[in-house]
């Protein structure tokens, strides 16, 4: 029952994407034209995304502390927060 709360690997994946992400874009700036572009460079991560949740049992707590700490530090990183909701967003709809 308590393991159904254990969201570390979760939130640690999530860290390590916004990482990674900060690697791929670094400063994002533009229009949406841009943000399409950025977007696209990001399939790679959306991908082990999906390949993270196969090996993963993530339930809806685990789901939302990994999007809630995506997004935390994609803003931290000075990413836009329609940007950061936008990966986010998307990321969810991989797992």
């Amino acid at each position: 029952m308590l393991s159904w709360f254990d969201a570390q690997p979760a939130q640690a994946f999530a860290a390590q994407m916004a990482k990674d992400v900060v690697k791929l874009l670094g400063k994002v700036e533009g229009g949406s034209k841009q943000r399409d572009k950025n977007l696209a460079k990001l399939q790679r991560l959306f991908a082990a995304a999906r390949k993270f949740s196969a090996a993963q049992h993530l339930n809806m707590y685990k789901k939302a502390r990994l999007g809630q700490t995506l997004r935390t530090s994609l803003l931290n990183a000075g990413y836009a927060k329609d940007f950061a909701e936008e990966v986010v967003r998307i990321t969810l709809t991989h797992l």
